[in-house]
Formats: C-alpha cells, structure tokens, sequence
C-alpha cells in the first residue's frame, strides 16, 4: 500500500497547495491530544493505550514517552509535522495565530520528550527551510519571525532545564556516535545487510513487503535484531524491488525535491508541501517513516501537489519561448 497505492492516488494532485494547507491545518489538533497523553505518562500514569519505552544513550537506560501513538519514533515524527505545519500558518500565513501557537508549543514539548533524534534533526532541517524563505518577507513577518523564535526558544531552554541537561545533550550527540551507540551499530548492521541483499537480488529484488515490520505478525518480531529491514527508506525500495527501482523512485523525488526548493523562492504557495518533502526525504536517507499510512499520504500528496506545479511552470516557459521564436 505505502509503496504503490499511496503514491498512485495521492500523487496525482489531487489537492491544491491552499486545500493541503488546511489539510494540515486540521491535523494539527492531534498535537493537544498527545501532549495530553504525553503529560499522564510524565505524571506516571499507564495503560495499553500509553507505554513507556526504554533507549541507551552514553551507556544510561532512560524513558522515551509514546503518548496515544504507540511508539516514541511515531510520536517524535507526528509532532515535527504539527510543529511545521503551525510554524508556517504564524510565520507565513499568520492566521489564527492563538491555536497555532499552542499546537507549536505542544509539538515541540511532544518531540523533545519522544527523544527521536531523527525528529530533532527534521524538525531543525524544517524549520530552516520555512525561515530561510521567510527572510524573503516583508518587515513586519520578520518581527514576527524574531518575537516566535524567542518563545520557541524559551519553551526549549525550559525543557533542557527541567531535564536537568541529563538526557538531551548526550542523545543528540549520540547521532554521531556509531561506535558505541547500541542503535546506531544495528543501523550500520542494517545497512550492510541490505546491500549485501541488493547484491544478491539486484534486478528484481526479494519483493515488496518481505522486509520491515508493517503488516507482520508480532510473533514475527520477537526479537528486533532479526526482523529484515533495511532502516533506510531507499535502500528498503532497492532492496524489495530492485536497483533499477529504488535509482527511479530517488531520481524522482530528488528531482521534485530540488525543483521545490528552487521554486519556492518565488512562489511561497507551496512552502508548506516543500517543508512536508524536504524533511521525509531527508528522513527516509536513514529512517522508513514514509512506509507508514499517515507519513506516506501527506509525502504523496506533497509530492503530487508540486510536481503539477513545476510541470505547469514548465510548459509555460516553454510555450512562452515557442511564441517569442515564432513571433521574432
């Protein structure tokens, strides 16, 4: 389904960049919900519906929060996507301004103590790209721009305190460490043995859906060293369908991708959509989000949404240089 189904249907522009804007818009309330979940957990609160994980950074055990999602990994991306989402409507469109704050202060709050690294980088990555073309914006965005910076990161130094520097700091320096890091060591392990895979079956793969975890049986994944995944969203694709797929399915999207970046400096429609392909394509070098229903539907419809956008542009100018030549 994540692999041709979604991407079928969602990225045939079915949505415009304003009808995916309110899209976001309306999802974003999840935030208040999981900040709810998030707070019963810090309160020691459980239940089914709220576990605590367990991570090793710098040799210590420590509790990742998962809230009504599940997962700390889920939860992290969630709310770097309700956090870019309401960044951009105070930023950008500077509408209901109230809500999205709150829904940035909870997104944030929800991250941080889903202490997903790959959420702290995509959020920074995502909040880079909507300032960078914020800088492009009138004076008076600006001040606004300056007066959330400083509330966002009040908020952060807040957090960081409250945790008392114990926590944060070494996770995200463990990004780096891959000697020493238990999850990073699986990663590279992961890594290598996806392309020792992709050796074995370079054309056609060993087929979609016989690796990763979504739509398997728990009993299947008793132990999480076994369970067959690549832990790249790019190196999964190759390895499932081949080569000659995954070099199609990255071509395409680094195409769009870079396309969008470019684009959006004159064009700030399609900021939003940007943002949305700028941090899963980053994140899918080295994570699998966008298998998952939720992340792969709002990619697509990105994806779709700009690609129609870019094509257009580009048969405008086309045309425009076909007249000019008939004409001159």
């Amino acid at each position: 389904v994540s692999y041709i189904v979604i991407p079928i249907i969602c990225g045939r522009n079915v949505l415009t960049p304003e009808q995916f804007d309110r899209l976001m818009l309306a999802l974003s309330f999840v935030a208040i919900p999981n900040l709810v979940g998030l707070i019963a957990q810090l309160y020691g609160y459980h239940s089914a519906f709220l576990v605590d994980e367990q991570t090793i950074t710098a040799s210590e055990a420590h509790v990742r929060y998962t809230s009504f999602v599940g997962g700390a990994l889920a939860l992290g991306m969630i709310s770097t996507i309700t956090a870019l989402s309401s960044a951009y409507w105070l930023l950008v469109r500077q509408q209901y301004r109230v809500y999205n704050l709150l829904i940035l202060v909870a997104s944030i709050i929800c991250t941080y103590f889903s202490y997903s690294r790959r959420g702290y980088i995509i959020l920074a990555l995502g909040l880079l790209v909507i300032l960078w073309r914020t800088y492009y914006f009138p004076p008076v965005t600006r001040k606004t721009l300056l007066a959330t910076l400083f509330f966002v990161g009040t908020a952060l130094l807040t957090l960081i305190f409250h945790d008392d520097v114990g926590s944060i700091f070494p996770r995200i320096a463990s990004i780096f460490d891959f000697q020493n890091d238990p999850g990073n060591i699986l990663r590279v392990v992961k890594w290598i043995e996806a392309l020792d895979t992709i050796g074995t079956h370079p054309l056609l793969g060993v087929g979609f859906g016989e690796s990763g975890t979504l739509g398997r049986d728990p009993s299947e994944l008793l132990n999480v060293e076994e369970v067959f995944s690549a832990e790249s969203y790019y190196l999964q694709l190759a390895m499932e369908g081949g080569i000659l797929v995954g070099a199609i399915v990255l071509l395409l999207i680094g195409k769009v991708v870079f396309s969008s970046l470019n684009y959006v400096r004159h064009d700030h429609r399609t900021l939003l959509t940007t943002t949305i392909l700028v941090v899963v394509a980053v994140e899918s070098i080295a994570g699998t989000a966008i298998t998952s229903p939720l992340t792969a539907i709002l990619f697509w419809l990105a994806y779709g949404i700009n690609g129609a956008i870019l094509g257009k542009d580009i048969r405008y100018v086309q045309d425009r240089v076909q007249h000019d030549k008939t004409f001159s």
